[in-house]
């Protein structure tokens, strides 16, 4: 099914027992993502579970001040792809927050924040690793090669 998230869902409260969206929120404005955040807590049962990986903004940051390797490791892993990368740590940040249509990067605080707005608790979220979380299926669903930027997060309805 093709879907929109900047428009209601077509599912009915209460129905779903699980979502799992991988590198999507980055795409849409920050108020169109709790929009969507929201239509997901509607429509997820009680104790239904909503899988979050997006690109992590504290990687970038880390990797920018740091030098920790990060860049040379997504670089290598994009180069693979065929996504060229220039060696550059400022063009390493850039990219992110503007290639690929994206239109906002989070961190887990910035994930929070707008799980926080769609009505999650805050005691319901966490933050995973790489196919680690609470349903062991829905978490197995990671794609390798966004392993090394991702950050992963959970929320329960």
């Amino acid at each position: 099914i093709r879907l929109d998230a900047c428009k209601p869902l077509p599912f009915a409260t209460d129905s779903i027992d699980w979502i799992y969206a991988e590198h999507m929120i980055e795409h849409i404005s920050l108020t169109d993502a709790t929009r969507w955040i929201r239509e997901v807590k509607r429509i997820l049962r009680a104790g239904g579970l909503l899988r979050i990986t997006t690109p992590d903004l504290g990687k970038y940051i880390a990797g920018y001040h740091h030098d920790d390797g990060f860049f040379a490791r997504h670089r290598e892993v994009s180069m693979k792809a065929g996504i060229p990368l220039e060696d550059r740590r400022a063009f390493m940040v850039n990219q992110i927050f503007r290639s690929h249509g994206h239109q906002w990067i989070y961190d887990f605080d910035e994930l929070c924040y707008v799980l926080g707005l769609a009505g999650f608790p805050a005691d319901s979220i966490a933050e995973r690793t790489f196919r680690e979380g609470a349903i062991p299926e829905i978490a197995g669903m990671d794609r390798e090669f966004r392993r090394e930027e991702t950050i992963y997060v959970e929320a329960l309805a």
